[in-house]
């Protein structure tokens, strides 16, 4: 084997999987097409509107706070 090649005799069977969180947040902000999720005044992350289902992006629109 020659010392500049890595041979693998493997092949990775990872099924992608689909993970829940469960959010806590004090408050949301909507912007420019995501909306951005705070506690305690830090933002904690930030989800794009798209991956939302039209009823729940009206929710997070109806309690966001201005920017």
């Amino acid at each position: 084997m020659s010392a500049y090649h890595d041979y693998n005799d493997h092949v990775s069977a990872r099924v992608p999987k689909r993970r829940k969180v469960d959010l806590e947040f004090d408050t949301v902000e909507s912007r420019s097409g995501h909306f951005l999720f705070h506690v305690d005044g830090k933002m904690i992350c930030t989800i794009d509107k798209n991956y939302f289902e039209q009823r729940q992006r009206d929710f997070f629109e109806a309690i966001s706070q201005p920017t």
